[in-house]
């Protein structure tokens, strides 16, 4: 076997010789060109012959060391690398043989070179009679391809394995000619592409004073060296004090790198889920971590569900909600399971977080996108969230996929001072970006130094257990918190109802006419909703249709007499001036995970040592028969 020839102009189909002509293969020299079928329209792309390309397998990493061959490679994405063409064919097929590494296919698309896929022998196919096995069967026969997967159900996409491989039939190939040939039973073929997606946050290790996204009282944000100052929040400590917590909620996180089950934080917070790249469970007893140095997909899972009231880090957004962890690769095969598996019995997540994205559209993951919508939470409709993207693109010109899809919550990232992040504009803590912007975007979250879970014990992004997460993979997961927040409190009602609900109550933040406002009314047909921050940043209080602290009361603070000083030296002073002898008002002082530092009755003057507090932000809460009739916030900072 040649193998720089891999998408050779012959080849045998199940005892077939098809001809160099064979539709979907135009052999240029060292330029081919691909196309396979995206919605009923070919869809072009160029071949890279540069170099020979191969994903290794996972046994690879146990065996080449005890390989007799060596073969020098250079790393080009997760577990794929390049050989150079010159390298030894016979080296190269004895780590093939040896079932360390199989062959794949560069492709890029005329424009976005810069961006390239690698195909391998995967098929990802819906067929137009869901309930077909007879189509199937013919389907395997007909050429040489085996089921991987069956149906989860009957609308799905189906996984089908390339077996073509002795002549190495490229998989855009066989999708094109199968497309062409059994357009009567096949609604969509595609090859798989291994590296579509990727995760679209970054993060570092932290000394950050606490959840300013939770609740703001003006603290410094500080990120290592990075402080400035947080003017706003996104309502969730008010949505807790209305006891929103997300109870009863299963949030699906599909993410990359692996899911610590024995974090403090998250210790009881996470659900058997599935390892959508190897087709198997994935829980506390098997966890592992594909990268030992990156832990986007437990960063996303803090944000949504880490624990309140333990006394460590800090508390999710639903954090009474549980995360079914969906371990993927960012290939479009293991994306489409992790949908599937998300929704289907056993697991029944009623939120999904895709903190990932990719400029390439995909009928198969977008099939399987609908399909929990329309048929998830038992037909209410399980609630899509994705974050809409990174390079202060506008998304007309380049959107952002998943999360572009209409029946999608794309989630845009906002800063601490309520804008939308843009490049250099004083928050770029982890290199200078802005959030993608424009009319496919629906909200607004914050996205910037959010306190969130690191693996433990010095694995993942720091050495701390936490860290701070920021782009827009932080800012999605605090709106998928919220839509749990939402169900929490009522998990009867449809999709759209809910959907309604959190744009509508967003807030509508810089609103107003030229110069840096956005104008929330510049589109007719969807009032309320700007090219910048969607309908608004997400404002968890008015989702769950709680009650500000201290509104719609009979008597406040201030009437009362109440004034309290700020932390001076680790003293708090609370004086109550007008004290009226038929009213018994208490005072509770928590942290943001919950857990209560101080109870106790408020006298005419009281002293409150804050020595042994951890630094961070704490609510202090005013209550007359078990209702806190006001909320105030103090900091404290270290010296």
């Amino acid at each position: 076997m040649q193998l720089q020839n891999w998408s050779a102009k012959a080849f045998i189909l199940s005892g077939l010789i098809l001809s160099n002509t064979i539709t979907g293969l135009f052999a240029s020299g060292q330029n081919e060109t691909l196309y396979w079928y995206e919605a009923g329209k070919a869809v072009e792309w160029k071949v890279d012959h540069s170099k020979q390309f191969f994903k290794l397998h996972e046994n690879y990493f146990k065996e080449a060391a005890t390989a007799k061959t060596y073969i020098p490679f250079e790393y080009v994405a997760q577990n794929i690398v390049s050989i150079d063409q010159y390298s030894s064919s016979e080296s190269v097929e004895h780590y093939i043989n040896s079932g360390l590494m199989s062959p794949v296919t560069a492709i890029y698309s005329e424009g976005l070179k810069e961006k390239t896929l690698y195909l391998d022998d995967i098929l990802l196919l819906q067929l137009r009679d869901l309930e077909s096995t007879k189509a199937i069967e013919y389907l395997q026969n007909r050429y040489n391809i085996e089921l991987l997967k069956a149906h989860e159900n009957s609308y799905n996409t189906v996984l089908f394995k390339n077996l073509n491989t002795n002549e190495y039939i490229n998989s855009a190939l066989l999708s094109a000619k199968i497309y062409e040939a059994e357009n009567a039973i096949v609604k969509e073929v595609q090859p798989n592409r291994i590296n579509l997606f990727e995760p679209l946050g970054a993060a570092n290790d932290v000394d950050i004073e606490k959840s300013w996204f939770i609740e703001n009282s003006g603290q410094a944000v500080s990120c290592g060296s990075y402080q400035q100052e947080a003017t706003t929040d996104a309502a969730i400590g008010q949505a807790w004090d209305n006891g929103a917590t997300g109870k009863n909620t299963k949030v699906a996180v599909i993410d990359f790198f692996g899911f610590d089950y024995d974090h403090p934080d998250m210790q009881g917070q996470m659900l058997g889920g599935w390892d959508c790249i190897k087709n198997k469970t994935y829980d506390a007893s098997n966890f592992y971590f594909t990268s030992s140095s990156q832990a986007h997909g437990m960063a996303v899972a803090g944000v949504i569900a880490a624990k309140a009231n333990n006394g460590v880090g800090s508390a999710g957004v639903a954090y009474d909600s549980k995360v079914i962890p969906m371990l993927i690769d960012g290939s479009e095969a293991s994306v489409v399971l992790a949908l599937q598996k998300a929704i289907s019995s056993g697991f029944d997540a009623d939120v999904i977080n895709c903190s990932f994205g990719s400029y390439f559209p995909s009928p198969a993951i977008k099939n399987e996108i609908d399909n929990a919508i329309n048929h998830g939470r038992n037909g209410k409709g399980t609630f899509i969230v994705a974050s809409h993207g990174n390079d202060y693109y506008d998304d007309i010109n380049n959107p952002q996929y998943p999360s572009s899809y209409d029946e999608v919550i794309s989630v845009g990232a906002s800063t601490p001072d309520d804008l939308r992040k843009t490049p250099n504009d004083g928050w770029d803590v982890s290199g200078s970006w802005g959030t993608n912007y424009g009319d496919k975007m629906h909200i607004s979250a914050p996205g910037v130094c959010i306190f969130t879970t690191d693996l433990s014990g010095g694995n993942g992004y720091g050495s701390s257990d936490y860290i701070s997460f920021h782009k827009t993979s932080a800012a999605a997961p605090i709106v998928s918190g919220v839509i749990a927040l939402m169900l929490g409190q009522d998990n009867t009602k449809q999709y759209s109802e809910v959907v309604s609900e959190l744009l509508n109550t967003a807030d509508k933040v810089n609103a107003g006419d030229g110069g840096a406002k956005y104008n929330y009314y510049y589109n007719e047909d969807e009032q309320g909703r700007s090219r910048e921050t969607g309908y608004g940043r997400v404002n968890a209080l008015k989702a769950v249709g709680g009650t500000p602290v201290g509104i719609g009361n009979t008597m406040d603070a201030d009437e009362l007499g109440i004034s309290m000083n700020t932390l001076v030296q680790d003293k708090l002073q609370i004086n109550l001036s007008n004290q009226n002898t038929n009213i018994e008002i208490h005072t509770r002082i928590v942290d943001l995970s919950g857990k209560t530092v101080y109870f106790q009755a408020l006298i005419e003057s009281m002293e409150i040592d804050a020595n042994s507090w951890a630094t961070g932000m704490y609510l202090v809460h005013f209550i007359i028969e078990n209702q806190a009739i006001e909320t105030r916030k103090i900091v404290k900072s270290s010296y």
